[in-house]
């Protein structure tokens, strides 16, 4: 103050042209210590709070919410592996909680036909693998044979124990 020499602004805050004080980045942005560029944006899949230094990574299960520069949870039927711009949905077959970094398979017994929806019980005539997008009706006379071998190979690719519902 009244030196007439300019002073460079500390991590996390900048000078506007012509101001004589420096003010906090806004959410969102970050700047550092003795940078001349002001507050820079912070790149998608990250965020900052309030007069930051640096961006950090949105968690897994999180991505930036556009509107306050934040890291939202994912909702349910969507994941994020971390540093997200955007939830990714999941694929039918598979179905994901709120928060979640990854997807899961449908169980025996039950179908997803949709990545928003949760998986659903099939009906008494009917049976799905794991990721299932739909139920399959029993053959008369021949389910018994079909199904055992689909069960067979079910545990052979390595799934410990057998389904739940398999008919």
């Amino acid at each position: 103050p009244g030196s007439g020499r300019c002073e460079l602004c500390a991590a996390g805050s900048e000078s506007g042209t012509a101001a004589s004080e420096c003010s906090l980045c806004a959410a969102g942005r970050y700047s550092t210590e003795g940078s001349e560029a002001g507050c820079l944006e912070c790149r998608p899949g990250s965020r900052s709070g309030l007069g930051a230094a640096a961006c950090e990574p949105c968690r897994p299960g999180t991505a930036t919410n556009s509107s306050d520069g934040s890291c939202s949870v994912c909702p349910a039927g969507t994941f994020s592996h971390g540093f997200a711009e955007v939830c990714e949905e999941c694929p039918v077959g598979k179905v994901s909680g709120y928060g979640s970094s990854s997807c899961m398979l449908c169980p025996a017994g039950t179908y997803a036909d949709s990545p928003a929806l949760p998986c659903r019980d099939c009906d008494e005539r009917t049976w799905s693998l794991p990721g299932a997008t739909a139920c399959t009706a029993f053959d008369a006379g021949s389910w018994n044979v079909e199904r055992m071998r689909q069960l067979r190979d079910h545990v052979a690719d390595g799934v410990s124990g057998a389904p739940e519902r398999i008919w």
